[in-house]
């Protein structure tokens, strides 16, 4: 639906509210910008307000990731794509060789529109918040580089702050015209924008009661409440309660959270099952109840053979949670294996069962209940309605906390379905071939310890030992394989997390592995499984070991034998695993995960690898931690491989397709570790971010919440640093005592979760990024807290400061913002200064202190103001909105905010041409620092007088006015202070004015003098504007007495010194101009006159009173190039800009220069005629700089007639 009002003057229309959408003459074509960032770069020239963009900061802002040469390359075939979309409204994009705009008065845009742009159609209140459709390019996917996210947040905010006007302003004086049921319809709309609002609530209660819907209001009443718990924590205020006629309590409170509850993350999976009754026939009807209640008593029998923790969801909904109540870190491989056996499950004909499979993190509030708050539920059910039976569905967080085994569907295309493979093969192709990546030395120590094994050496142990996901069950299989092609026996023992509790698991798990496969090979023979002749003939065992192994196996796990193991157990088990008789034939026993075996398990690993066996065995154990009692063992620890062997083994992978700079993060985010290279290449595949592994951040969440307060003080602290931080210095910012800090550390380093390495401690970035996932936030308010106090106390960058102080939610924050934008202004780091101080206004709104937050607000939109004039002008329209929002803030009993704002007030009239208000705000500012003896700005004021007289053609006073400003500075008692005080003087500029103003009257030599003293009064801490301007009032100068080579040095000059501050306009348009200029005359250079024409735009969006003598200049060059025919439309538009702005000091110049014209086309007589007017308008205004010129003209043409 279109909700912008057509308009005959734009000819394009831009949804960015909601869908995005582009009409261009009434036709679609957001068709044709296909893709985000192309997408993403036509919102910011739309929300640009028509000034125009330097490519280089597009291509920062939208390819940050990419180097500035290839985003470069990627903005030009974005710019493709938005010239076929803008077809047919040609004038609505401006394109130049640096930069891009977006010409609003061409263009409709429905945030500009809502904003109240003055390029767009003016709308009421209500037709503005029917503007918004939905979030800010709520259906693009957005980076999450810091430029583009401070663009959006500060455009979101903005955009917010208008809305909630509109809606204030409306409710209070549009609402009540309006017919009930419409306003209410409106209200209901507006509660989805701002959901916990309750004045909204409550003219919705009100409106349904005026309208006799007394339910109705009881049920909006409900939804305020639970809104204001879920989102507050709070109740309804006592206004809201009683338009209902409740109590002081409500009779039906809404359930919110106890005050002081503890809240946690958890790992949590969850199987979602769905019963679809479908009768055959008209009777089986009546047994549709019987048959459902059977079907879900077997799925619930099933669920907790699993270990799983069954809910009910409704009569023929059930859902599986596992990692509950229990922590673990990888509970998805439970909810697999159970999706697996419940999808082969035989339902009765009339009942389909359909499963899906769900893991995330979810909130934990320590309640009797897996999931609380519905977090995984509302995932998984809708999910299980949408599987086909036998197909267990998967979302995509489930997949990737998946071996690639266990996921069948499309990779690369996220909306696409996955399913749960019900078969996988161990025999992953893709799985070997990156066991030894980076392995081989260890892989070929494990070989030689394999042959070296004999009758010579019967036993050897090797403990196998590294951090999570590092390749350890890799490299075991990897031997397991080789071992097997040589028809070696090979026993494989998997401890595992759920069963930490079970006595003897691993063993249990094997051998009801062994015997599976046994029967599987039997061709299907019913057998009992566990009799003693399948055990005597699957594990080739005597008949009384078959017959105690029966025994045992029948008995279930003892809760006695976990704490006491049996002896005769402990002699079965050993004897079983030792291999039967006395045999020369090599064995090999690997035990996976020891860090997972239970006490009987872990006595029993010590008995083997301290026991000679019956065949040489080589015993191979993996564990994260060297464990205890295996000191005969040899140790091998594995470390991180290198960065070419990561880079390979993606590359050798799935990763053939992936491109070098993205192949490169990877390697750099996984930190050595092949596991987690891998699952960030897969969060690729499927669309996901690529910052973040999942299996290591649920490992890293159940670590986390086992440990102690302060353990996880340190730990988020540490994980919070940008740098490794030494061990003293965390000391100091935690305030703990070394031995506090050491066991802590030490604790933290066992786990895994930091590295300690020369006395400084830091943690991988996927750790870091886990940690802030998993930390609670006001754990992470404290940790960023302590790390601002410890910045202030050793002086660190007021941005990192800051930074901290905002995630630490102190308004604090907004003075720091502030001090970083000084900084860097004081570096000439224009945007960067912006930026800081659009954080600085975000962060404001905390500071309680009225009169505080107004000052520093004030300030900020002053200084925002200098800056936005700096790098677009001082006529530019975010230099006026920031002006004028400052001004709005500004108090009227300080005599500094006064003379501040009456400044920035006449600096925004003077560069929009509106000189009678400039010189009205220039008076009252000499007035006022008259009052109050105010030298500086006493000196700024003549000076603003002097430039209104000069620009008006009254060169004599101008000369005078701008005298008199220069001595305010000389006449300071303070001789010896006057050094420190120059820089808040205008002295160079007020210098270089002087220069153009005697250069007009024609005196050169004073002109030479004043331009020598503009230079020498700059000085390296001289303010980037300062310079700026004082150069361009240099070159003008040196232009007006036609010293083109000094003028085109200090168009250089000033260039060189633009170029550090990334090239502000129209500052550098201005500069390049006369360069362009200069080369023109000087050399006949063609090429630099299109660089020219190219400033005009620029000059005329900052400053387009400087427009006429670009122009001016701009003929000249045509005319140097004899293309006098072109030169003739330059002067029309110049001397059109002259009425326009009522000037006269550019007035004799014009004719002269159209003189010159005439004269390059033959028309002698023309010429004449305009030198005559020139002389007279020269004399009119005392512009004898142009005698000579008029003179030189006059006596060529005479010789002509001769």
């Amino acid at each position: 639906m279109d909700v912008l009002p057509s308009s005959a003057s734009h000819l394009a229309q831009i949804y960015l509210l909601g869908t995005y959408r582009l009409l261009v003459k009434g036709q679609c074509r957001a068709q044709i910008i296909n893709y985000d960032k192309a997408r993403i770069l036509l919102s910011m020239l739309a929300l640009a307000q028509g000034k125009p963009i330097s490519r280089s900061r597009l291509a920062e802002t939208i390819w940050h990731e990419d180097p500035i040469s290839v985003g470069r390359a990627r903005l030009r075939h974005a710019l493709h794509a938005l010239r076929r979309a803008f077809e047919g409204c040609d004038q609505a994009l401006h394109i130049t060789n640096d930069t891009l705009a977006l010409d609003p008065s061409h263009t409709q845009v429905d945030v500009l529109s809502l904003l109240q742009h003055p390029s767009q159609p003016s709308l009421n209140d209500l037709e503005r918040l029917n503007l918004y459709q939905g979030p800010l390019l709520g259906q693009v996917k957005l980076h999450h580089g810091e430029q583009l996210q401070d663009w959006l947040q500060d455009t979101q905010q903005n955009i917010r702050q208008t809305l909630s006007q509109c809606r204030d302003r409306y409710i209070q004086s549009g609402l009540s015209t309006l017919p009930t049921p419409q306003a209410i319809s409106y209200l209901k709309r507006w509660l989805l924008i701002w959901p916990e609002e309750e004045k909204l609530h409550q003219e919705l209660i009100r409106l349904l009661k005026q309208e006799g819907q007394h339910e109705a209001a009881l049920h909006a009443y409900e939804q305020c409440s639970v809104l204001l718990a879920d989102r507050l924590g709070c109740e309804p205020s006592a206004q809201t309660r009683s338009l209902v006629d409740l109590p002081a309590r409500s009779i039906c409170p809404a359930k919110s959270l106890p005050t002081m509850v503890s809240l946690r993350l958890r790992p949590l999976a969850a199987v979602g099952f769905c019963l679809r009754f479908e009768p055959g026939h008209r009777h089986a009807r009546e047994r549709g109840g019987h048959l459902l209640e059977q079907c879900r008593q077997t799925l619930q029998t099933l669920i907790e053979q699993h270990g799983g923790w069954p809910c009910e969801a409704g009569p023929n909904q059930l859902i599986a949670y596992f990692g509950y109540p229990e922590l673990l870190e990888s509970p998805v491989a439970q909810a697999a294996a159970l999706a697996r056996v419940a999808a082969t499950l035989r339902m009765d004909e009339h009942v389909k069962l359909s499963i899906a499979l769900h893991a995330d993190l979810a909130m934990d509030d320590q309640s009797a209940y897996p999931d609380p708050w519905g977090q995984l539920a509302q995932v998984v059910l809708p999910l299980s309605w949408e599987a086909s039976p036998g197909t267990p569905r998967i979302s995509v967080q489930a997949a990737l906390r998946l071996d690639t085994k266990d996921v069948q569907g499309p990779l690369g295309r996220q909306s696409e379905a996955l399913w749960l493979n019900l078969s996988p093969s161990d025999a992953d192709p893709t799985r070997l071939t990156s066991r030894v990546y980076g392995r081989s030395q260890e892989f070929d120590h494990l070989v030689q310890a394999w042959s070296h094994i004999g009758p010579n050496r019967a036993l050897h142990h090797i403990a196998i030992h590294g951090r999570a996901h590092i390749g350890k069950s890799l490299l075991v299989q990897s031997l397991a394989d080789y071992v097997q092609k040589t028809a070696h026996h090979c026993i494989v023992l998997n401890c595992r997390e759920d069963k930490r509790r079970v006595a003897w698991h691993p063993i249990r798990l094997w051998l009801h592995e062994q015997i599976a496969d046994y029967l599987t090979a039997q061709n299907g023979k019913q057998r009992d499984p566990f009799s003693v002749q399948t055990l005597q003939e699957a594990l080739e065992i005597s008949p009384k070991q078959a017959q105690s192994l029966h025994q045992w196996l029948n008995s279930g796990p003892d809760e006695q034998d976990l704490n006491e193991p049996s002896t005769a157990h402990m002699d079965l088990l050993f004897n079983l695993l030792s291999g039967p008789g006395n045999s020369p034939r090599r064995r090999l026993l690997i035990i996976e995960n020891v860090q997972w075996a239970d006490p009987p398990t872990q006595r029993l690993i010590r008995l083997l690898a301290h026991t000679a066996p019956r065949h040489p065995t080589l015993l191979l154990t993996t564990s994260r931690k060297p464990g205890h009692g295996l000191e005969r063992a040899e140790h091998l620890s594995l470390r991180t491989l290198d960065r070419s062997s990561i880079n390979s083994l993606l590359s050798s992978q799935r990763g053939q397709r992936l491109a070098r700079d993205k192949r490169s993060r990877l390697v750099r985010l996984s930190a050595g570790n092949p596991g987690h290279a891998n699952e960030l290449l897969r969060c690729h595949e499927l669309n996901s971010e690529c910052s973040d592994a999942l299996c290591l951040t649920d490992l890293v969440c159940t670590q986390y919440h086992s440990l102690l307060p302060a353990t996880r003080h340190i730990l988020t602290s540490i994980a919070l640093q940008a740098q490794p931080i030494s061990i003293d210095e965390l000391a100091l910012m935690l305030r703990l005592e070394n031995t506090a800090l050491s066991s802590g550390l030490d604790t933290l380093a066992t786990l895994d979760l930091i590295d300690v390495h020369d006395k400084h401690v830091s943690c991988l970035p996927l750790v870091s990024q886990a940690l802030e996932r998993v930390a609670m936030q006001e754990e992470l308010r404290q940790a960023h807290y302590a790390i601002a106090q410890h910045g202030i106390r050793r002086r660190h960058a007021p941005e990192y400061i800051a930074l901290h102080l905002c995630e630490a939610e102190s308004p604090e924050a907004a003075f720091w913002w502030q001090r970083a934008a000084r900084e860097a202004l004081a570096q000439d780091d224009l945007r960067q200064a912006s930026q800081y101080l659009q954080r600085s206004l975000n962060r404001s709104e905390l500071i309680e202190d009225l009169q505080v937050r107004q000052t520093l607000q004030f300030e900020c939109r002053m200084l925002q103001g200098a800056i936005e004039s700096s790098l677009y002008g001082p006529a530019s329209a975010s230099t006026a909105m920031a002006y004028e929002l400052g001004h709005e803030l500004h108090d009227e009993h300080d005599s500094d905010q006064v003379m501040i704002s009456l400044w920035t007030a006449w600096t925004a009239f003077q560069a929009q041409g509106n000189f009678e208000q400039a010189l009205q705000k220039a008076r009252q500012l000499l007035a006022l620092a008259n009052e109050t003896s105010h030298d500086q700005n006493r000196s700024w004021a003549l000076y603003a007088i002097g430039q209104h007289e000069l620009w008006k053609g009254n060169v004599t006073n101008a000369i005078q006015t701008l005298n008199l400003s220069l001595a305010v500075f000389d006449d300071l008692k303070e001789q010896n202070g006057r050094q420190a005080i120059a820089e808040h003087f205008p002295q160079s500029i007020t210098f270089g004015t002087l220069s153009v103003a005697l250069a007009l009257k024609g005196n050169m030599d004073a002109a030479q003098q004043h331009v020598h003293l503009a230079l020498q009064s700059l000085r390296v801490d001289t303010a980037f504007s300062l310079r700026a301007i004082t150069h361009l009032f240099v070159m003008q100068a040196y232009y007006l007495m036609e010293q083109l080579e000094d003028c085109q040095q200090v168009a250089e000059l000033s260039l060189q010194e633009l170029q550090k501050s990334h090239n502000p306009e129209p500052w550098s348009a201005l500069s390049r101009s006369y360069l362009h200029y200069c080369q023109v005359m000087l050399q006949g250079r063609e090429t630099s006159l299109q660089s020219l024409l190219d400033c005009v735009q620029i000059a005329q969006y900052g400053l387009p009173i400087s427009t006429d003598g670009l122009m001016s200049r701009i003929a000249r060059a045509m005319i140097r190039l004899g293309r006098s025919n072109e030169a003739m439309p330059w002067l029309d538009k110049a001397a059109a800009q002259g009425l326009r702005y009522d000037t006269n000091s550019l007035g004799t110049e014009l004719h002269c220069v159209r003189g010159d014209a005439w004269m390059a086309l033959g028309e002698n007589a023309q010429a004449l005629q305009e030198w005559n007017l020139a002389e007279q308008h020269m004399e009119k205004h005392g512009l004898h700089r142009y005698a000579d010129w008029i003179q030189t003209r006059r006596q060529a043409v005479q010789k002509l007639k001769v």
